[in-house]
């Protein structure tokens, strides 16, 4: 257990990855927007569409850009056990025993750890209040549930469960 990577390493692997995420977020948002804002200009031109709906068409585009490109790059842990920020810091998901952890163990503790932002989603597009409450208490679990890797067996929360822990890498 000695060999397993606390919350100093991890939490700044968290916050180079949380950079990573609004850099493609912002990318994948102005890219999806500009596609929406050429549409709106060519209906503009063609007075098939009012210009609040073409407002409305493009930061719509904005915002699922963004949440395309956060989801996707947070896939990439759950499919590699790794990331850009775990790269950088040279560490690497994996089973709790130290050995290459399976895809199914990956992809399990990856819903676990982010499984909360699509209920979000779903609770602002129903509105539900009480999906958002539930969201909310679930995404204060998950946060108070990394300070867990604080601890002896250097494990948060989703961890635990999954049967995962984080390693240095070989270099």
């Amino acid at each position: 257990m000695s060999d397993r990577i606390g919350f100093g390493v991890r939490c700044v692997a968290s916050v180079v990855d949380l950079f990573m995420m609004v850099l493609l977020s912002v990318a994948g948002g102005l890219f999806f927007g500009s596609l929406a804002g050429g549409s709106t200009m060519v209906a503009r031109a063609t007075e098939s569409l009012e210009v609040p709906i073409g407002i409305a068409l493009v930061i719509g585009a904005i915002l699922g850009g963004f949440m395309v490109s956060a989801f996707l790059y947070s896939l990439i842990e759950g499919m590699t056990g790794s990331s850009v920020g775990k790269w950088l810091m040279n560490i690497q998901v994996r089973a709790e025993d130290g050995r290459t952890a399976s895809l199914e163990t990956l992809m399990t503790r990856w819903v676990i750890k982010t499984g909360i932002s699509p209920l979000g989603f779903v609770a602002l597009v129903v509105g539900s209040d009480w999906l958002s409450t539930l969201n909310s208490w679930t995404g204060f679990i998950a946060f108070v549930g990394c300070f867990m890797a604080l601890g002896a067996r250097r494990q948060a929360l989703h961890d635990r469960l999954a049967k995962t822990a984080v390693f240095r890498t070989s270099a």
